[in-house]
């Protein structure tokens, strides 16, 4: 299964070095988007870690507010943009745990559409970017 998934990822990826997305969730209190991120050497750069930083994009007035989990291994760090609709981002967060793929989660904390963003990179410990590789598996 692991030869699988790993091969689903390799065959239907987009590989840069570094990267910003845009999603939704629909209505639902429920709604999650999921996707993998794949870090790996680049040549000489190692990759030792994830950088992640979300940021809403939808109105001010919108009520739920959108949170991102990320997790490899045994460790993980959650991320929440904590003001809809303004130009402030989430504080960054960094995931230590070196090559191989990452989790990403997204969710909200009520029910209506939310509109988001992020930025995320693969890099060294002294802050270069490292090959990615990235599979959107759910979409919400």
């Amino acid at each position: 299964m692991k030869r699988l998934v790993v091969g689903i990822l390799a065959s239907l990826s987009l590989t840069t070095q570094a990267h910003d997305f845009s999603g939704s969730l629909g209505e639902s209190v429920n709604a999650t988007d999921y996707l993998w991120v794949n870090c790996k050497a680049d040549g000489t750069i190692t990759a030792d870690k994830l950088y992640f930083q979300l940021s809403s994009e939808s109105p001010a007035t919108s009520l739920p507010l959108v949170s991102a989990q990320i997790a490899k291994g045994n460790a993980v760090t959650n991320v929440t943009d904590l003001a809809n609709g303004d130009s402030q981002p989430s504080r960054g967060v960094e995931l230590v745990t070196g090559e191989g793929m990452y989790r990403i989660t997204l969710n909200k904390n009520r029910a209506g559409k939310m509109n988001y963003s992020f930025v995320y990179h693969c890099q060294s410990n002294s802050g270069e970017h490292a090959e990615t590789d990235t599979l959107m598996l759910q979409d919400q």
